[in-house]
């Protein structure tokens, strides 16, 4: 049984993502600011920076982006993540979500 998303709910998806994604790129370029303003004579090296590597679902009902930095001058490891997944909720959480059933 399959329902269609009413437009509406479509856009609000559309507009979290879309604003969880921005947030996750401010603080990634946050933190790359740091790592380049640490002063050198304390924290050696070159400042690191993020890579950022998409994943999509196995059922192709969403995906993300994962954000890594490693081996920085000031941070050793950062790891933050995005994700946008659909689908139908199992009974057993649909329970849990009275707006969900």
């Amino acid at each position: 049984m399959t329902s269609a998303i009413p437009p509406a709910i479509d856009a609000q998806r559309a507009h979290a993502k879309q604003w969880f994604e921005s947030l996750r790129d401010r603080i990634c370029s946050e933190i790359e600011t740091l790592e380049r303003e640490a002063p050198e004579t304390l924290f050696p090296g070159a400042p690191a920076r993020f890579d950022f590597r998409p994943w999509t679902r196995k059922t192709g009902s969403g995906g993300g982006v994962g954000g890594f930095l490693s081996g920085g001058r000031l941070f050793e490891k950062i790891g933050i993540h995005t994700s946008s997944a659909n689908g139908r909720l199992s009974p057993e959480m649909a329970r849990g979500c009275p707006r969900c059933i």
